[in-house]
């Protein structure tokens, strides 16, 4: 899960805190993630405008989805634009 932030014209952080990205406020910028799954622990890999920034393991067999938007965040306005998606599975 991604989430982002007002510090620094809009900070991308995974939600662990990790930062990914900053400077994300009114700009469009492409990212990718890879995930290998496996019966075990798989990997993902997250990539931002085609930088690798992030490498981890992910947390064991369970059921994925993707989801594209934004949660409830308090008050005010929150606007997410997605353009071009696209889905690859082996």
């Amino acid at each position: 899960m991604l989430n982002i932030y007002k510090t620094n014209r809009g900070t991308v952080r995974r939600y662990d805190g990790t930062v990914l990205k900053t400077g994300a406020y009114d700009t469009w910028f492409n990212v990718k993630s890879a995930h290998e799954a496996r019966s075990g622990t798989g990997t993902v890999r997250g990539y931002f405008d085609d930088s690798l920034v992030l490498t981890v393991d992910d947390r064991g067999p369970a059921t994925r989805y993707f989801k594209n938007g934004v949660y409830n965040h308090g008050s005010g306005r929150a606007e997410a634009r997605f353009s071009n998606i696209q889905y690859w599975t082996r």
